[in-house]
């Protein structure tokens, strides 16, 4: 019995024993594991950044990195995390100034490191600097998605302003493979969009698991959640502002986490825009992919058969043009093509709506190499009605955790 009272106090005494001598194994390889009231954390006591230096933030007096971090583990420099964007905090003036005049060049920076549980609470403290002369590309990128919070995204990439269409309109097709079909001229009310998200979320039948495979092989297939790190404050105020809704990212890419510029432009850009649109006239001599917001409309036979489909209105050849040039300053060249690759039924759904649609331009030469003809070969699509319920439906569906 008398041993039976002491038990608890045996195994709290060995238990004792065994964190002193963890933390004595961490402390002699300058590592310190921590806990506070944001979870779990660690510290490094000897640790390099080797990267490019991407922007110094004066105001909250910290730079932003993009490269690899390696600790003295007590056997030499291990590599812990790479191709990911860090938080440099200056420990002195010779450190800033060395670091400000190495803007998008190398560096190689000595300091600590500690972590908590959150992307926005790492910051790597450096106390000395030098040059480093090959550092880690890093190009600009933008991307579209929805703000989960201001430290955390879900997105797809735009490599190319297609990517905008495509992606999205993806969804349209996810649902209707799973028998759901959009209605094209209107958009899903709220009630229908709560009662959509419902048969996908929980589904009750085999017709409603359909669906769920469908919209998450999309999600897979496109989507990834990123953490952000935030070029300055008013970065960070555009993410917070647009937290919970569709937004743009400019900024650039890393494997773990993503930079953020800017968020330039939200939903409620896109639908000023939208409503801002203008139809064009004439088309440019170029073969390129491309992206529209157009009104359709369509010449038919004495029958009532359509025999040609034109798109006339905004027209954006990379991310930047459809972002800047388009939806926040409405500003692109306003264009008029001639749509090939439709049938007849999506074409009756698209004639006399405005329409988001992806495709490629195309220059028919003679043998003289003279432009005899053009045309716009079309893509995904997605008319106005469909764009918003897409939107409206990736609002309710995206979560932390994704789809």
């Amino acid at each position: 019995m008398r041993f039976k009272l002491r038990l608890p106090k045996l195994v709290l005494l060995m238990a004792m024993c065994f964190l002193v001598g963890t933390l004595a194994v961490f402390s002699g390889q300058g590592i310190e594991a921590r806990a506070d009231d944001g979870g779990p954390g660690v510290y490094y006591r000897h640790a390099a950044l080797e990267g490019r230096v991407i922007t110094y933030d004066p105001d909250r007096d910290l730079f932003i990195v993009f490269g690899s971090y390696k600790v003295d583990a007590g056997n030499g420099w291990q590599t812990v995390n790479s191709s990911k964007f860090h938080r440099v905090r200056p420990a002195n003036d010779a450190v800033r100034q060395f670091l400000v005049g190495r803007l998008d060049q190398g560096a190689r920076i000595l300091g600590s490191y500690e972590a908590w549980a959150g992307q926005s609470e790492e910051v790597f403290d450096g106390t000395s600097a030098g040059p480093l002369d090959q550092a880690p590309a890093s190009p600009v990128w933008y991307a579209f998605g929805k703000t989960i919070r201001p430290e955390r995204i879900a997105k797809f990439n735009l490599f190319t302003a297609n990517d905008f269409v495509r992606v999205l309109a993806g969804l349209k097709d996810a649902l209707a493979a799973g028998g759901f079909n959009l209605p094209p001229d209107r958009r899903l009310t709220a009630e229908e969009i709560a009662a959509l998200k419902t048969r996908i979320e929980n589904p009750a039948s085999e017709a409603d698991r359909t669906l769920l495979r469908n919209v998450r092989s999309w999600w897979e297939n496109n989507w990834n959640l990123k953490w952000a790190v935030e070029k300055n404050t008013r970065a960070y105020n555009e993410l917070a502002a647009s937290v919970g809704g569709s937004t743009f990212y400019a900024g650039r890419l890393g494997v773990s986490n993503c930079y953020i510029m800017s968020a330039p432009v939200t939903r409620k850009d896109v639908d000023a825009f939208m409503a801002a649109a203008k139809e064009g006239s004439g088309a440019a001599d170029r073969e390129a992919p491309v992206a529209m917001f157009a009104r359709v409309t369509a010449e038919r036979d004495r029958t009532g058969r359509i025999t040609a489909l034109y798109a006339s209105g905004p027209l954006f050849v990379n991310p930047y043009a459809l972002i800047y040039d388009g939806i926040k300053n409405n500003a692109a060249p306003a264009e008029r093509w001639r749509l090939e690759g439709w049938d007849q039924t999506r074409a009756e759904q698209l004639d006399g709506r405005w329409v988001w649609l992806e495709g490629r331009t195309v220059l028919v030469r003679d043998e003289k190499g003279n432009v005899v003809d053009r045309y716009l070969a079309l893509g995904k699509n997605l008319t106005k009605d469909e764009f918003n319920t897409v939107l409206d439906l990736n609002r309710e569906l995206i979560g932390d955790g994704g789809i």
